[in-house]
């Protein structure tokens, strides 16, 4: 919960594909929400006391749910994303996980790519549907 600020800062640094959907990006009181449901774990990855990276999951009880791994732009292509991934393999078969799900937008191919090469089998396809309110 201390860290919620950073996180929220850190998740609407992308300018691009989350405030598609969010307009605004995140807000504070939304991640407090997020961090405080017991389904849900946050987990991040800091280098000099600053926060590079992120992985948030809902940890169901037989599989994860990765919502997603996320990189600040000033550290990414150090290996981040690498470890934050090995992290959540590691604790998904620690405690007794059989499957990581982690959904990717279908012009998202750097990640699918990056799954790919992890062993991850491409699912079923589904259509996401969003309706923005005035």
């Amino acid at each position: 919960m201390r860290d919620a600020k950073e996180i929220t800062r850190l998740l609407n640094s992308d300018e691009g594909y989350l405030k598609i959907y969010l307009g605004d990006g995140f807000d504070l009181s939304d991640v407090r929400d997020y961090l405080n449901q017991k389904l849900n774990r946050v987990y991040v990855c800091e280098i000099d006391k600053k926060i590079a990276g992120v992985f948030i999951a809902q940890f169901w009880k037989n599989y994860i749910h990765s919502h997603l791994i996320f990189v600040d732009k000033n550290y990414q292509g150090i290996g981040i994303g690498r470890a934050l991934m090995n992290f959540r393999d590691n604790l998904a078969m620690k405690n007794g996980k059989f499957l990581i799900e982690s959904f990717v937008e279908e012009d998202n191919l750097k990640m699918q790519k990056i799954l790919k090469g992890r062993d991850y089998a491409k699912g079923k396809k589904y259509i996401c549907f969003y309706k923005k309110l005035k």
